[in-house]
């Protein structure tokens, strides 16, 4: 009978929680009734102090549940909470003369309530929003515990099937049950028939704990913390595992949804958050897929298995200054069990990182570029321009404009940099150095485009450069990275030592008179080499479900026309990629 004694310590208590799923920000309607009302909070309120909540609703006081340790005095009378009870922390309106014995100013979300409304007081709802959170409840081993749980919506699991199998809580038995409801007639009653009697979401029951460890469902998420996935302004992937506790197999669905409008005071919404989600179907049959539909993910018997989400960058629109993008993904097994509800969030950087670029109606913060930085890649030249042989085998001239298959791809390393104005240039070499910051004391990095740039001293500097480009100082491209094409033309002088012309010890090709003394002008004994070379991006929807394309990932057509090797251009193509390394937009040269 203590058990029963341990329950009855809320009064009359009746809870009815609506949701609605669709946003980062969730609203969580409270309906309040007469007497004692049992509350558990899945979100984390945006504006949680109870004085502007409660203060000017007709309700006597709210009572927080806080067993941070096992004792055996708690017999307390449902109808008689006294501040003294050490296992109670509590809030009275600043209209009450009990108003100084307050203890707690706000609510957070995972905790579990006890609000009392006065008896004469009509029904009223109180709406909240807020950011959803994981569960974490406060176990007390071997007592009794009012806790929540991440039930499905309604009309909800039954207890049977969502403590199937569990050792902690057992509510196969009718004698001597674990878990209590309490109703507003102010009778609590345990669960005797767990196989007809579903469980309502957001309702806070007195739960006894039959193990050291707790239970918070059939299914959790691990690796996530408090839930949210915040991809703020650089991160491109989350990933989380889905642990399953049950002994018997469980189908999780993943499914995205879009934002409420955020709370006062709060960063505006810019959109939801694009998403891709990995699929793994075999060892060699695996790829990024859009996730704009649910997915399902099957979680073996006491198994786990991870999901993978990323970010596509180049699919955030537009938005206004300070707006972030939010989102929610759904988790929610099929048998309607469980529900939890993960927060996506993501920022713009201060570069612009994650707008389109402006031909699809994107927009960058003043003094930046989306696109700026350091990017390097390689084109694989495939096809080539060839001699034009008549019938009989002679060689007549060049065709210069169809391009034919090369036997093997012959690859060009590729170095570009965007600054801040926007502005590309195609690098043979840059030098990146670390620089101390003289604000965090932490390392940062500067890029030089020349070795004699470097300030003394410097160590721990990385090189990177291309042997299919002479020594060059960067050349200025035209176009405009992701929305047109970009070219350049640059040329090998005659006498430069890279010259496949020129050569130091033959006397034909030294450029060098007879005597050694007089160079000879171009054209003699070798001659200059012009080269230029096209970039022409794919279009920024081409991968769509890629989470890199657009963002940090750019590709398309490489093109090359050389002069001065024969007689005619020799022409050339092939495809290219090219990945952004950092976002350093000043470049030393």
């Amino acid at each position: 009978m203590r058990n029963m004694r341990l329950l009855m310590c809320g009064a009359a208590f009746f809870l009815v929680t609506a949701w609605d799923s669709t946003a980062q920000w969730v609203a969580q309607t409270i309906e309040l009734k007469p007497g004692w009302n049992s509350v558990c909070l899945w979100i984390d309120p945006a504006a949680a102090n109870l004085d502007d909540v409660f203060g000017s609703l007709p309700v006597r006081s709210v009572w927080q549940w806080d067993r941070r340790f096992t004792t055996q005095q708690f017999d307390t009378d449902p109808a008689k909470l006294f501040p003294e009870d050490p296992h109670w922390q509590y809030w009275y309106p600043p209209s009450s003369g009990l108003a100084f014995l307050s203890g707690i100013k706000s609510m957070a979300g995972g905790e579990c309530y006890l609000i009392e409304v006065h008896s004469n007081a009509a029904p009223f709802a109180v709406v909240l929003k807020g950011q959803p959170i994981l569960p974490n409840p406060k176990w007390v081993p071997f007592e009794m515990n009012l806790v929540g749980f991440p039930s499905g919506p309604a009309p909800g699991p039954y207890f049977l099937d969502y403590f199937r199998g569990s050792p902690q809580i057992d509510v196969s038995t009718s004698y001597d049950p674990s878990i209590f409801t309490v109703k507003s007639s102010s009778a609590s009653l345990p669960v005797t028939a767990p196989a007809r009697t579903r469980m309502e979401r957001g309702v806070a029951y007195w739960v006894r704990l039959r193990d050291v460890a707790g239970y918070i469902a059939p299914f959790t998420i691990e690796g996530l913390g408090n839930g949210l996935m915040d991809f703020g302004t650089e991160v491109v992937e989350q990933d989380f595992t889905l642990a399953n506790v049950s002994t018997s197999a469980v189908q999780v669905v993943l499914s995205p949804a879009v934002s409420e409008t955020p709370p006062p005071g709060k960063p505006a919404l810019a959109g939801a958050v694009p998403l891709s989600w990995y699929n793994v179907v075999s060892l060699t049959n695996r790829a990024w897929v859009d996730f704009t539909s649910p997915f399902t993910v099957t979680v073996p018997a006491l198994g786990k298995a991870s999901v993978r989400l990323a970010i596509r960058r180049g699919d955030m629109a537009s938005a206004s200054a300070g707006a972030v993008f939010q989102s929610l993904v759904n988790v929610q097994d099929t048998a309607g069990r469980v529900l939890y509800q993960l927060p996506v969030r993501a920022t713009p950087s201060a570069s612009g990182a994650g707008f389109r670029v402006a031909k699809t109606g994107g927009s960058t913060p003043p003094g930046h570029n989306a696109f700026e930085g350091l990017w390097v890649g390689e084109a694989r030249i495939s096809m080539v321009s060839h001699p034009v042989t008549t019938t009989n085998g002679s060689t007549n001239g060049w065709d210069t404009t169809t391009l034919s298959a090369t036997r093997n791809d012959c690859p060009v390393r590729l170095i570009l940099h965007v600054d801040s104005a926007g502005a590309v240039r195609l690098l043979q070499r840059v030098i990146v150095a670390p620089t101390p910051s003289a604000v965090t004391n932490q390392p940062e990095f500067a890029l030089y485009a020349d070795e004699k740039l470097v300030p003394a001293g410097m160590t721990n500097l990385a090189r990177i450069s291309s042997a299919t480009l002479h020594y060059m100082p960067p050349q200025l491209m035209a176009g405009e990275f992701f929305a047109t094409n970009l070219t350049c033309a640059f040329t090998l002088g005659y006498n430069d030592p890279l010259n496949p012309f020129k050569h130091l010890y033959h006397p034909d090709h030294d450029n060098l008179t007879s005597d050694y003394g007089t160079n000879q002008p171009a054209g003699v004994e070798s001659y200059d080499v012009g080269r230029t070379v096209t970039l022409s991006f794919s279009s920024i929807t081409n991968f769509p479900t890629d989470p890199m394309w657009g963002a940090e990932m750019a590709g398309g057509v490489y093109r090359e026309t050389l002069t001065g090797l024969r007689e005619y251009p020799v022409r050339c193509a092939g495809y290219f990629g090219l990945r952004r390394v950092n976002r350093i937009s000043a470049l030393q040269q």
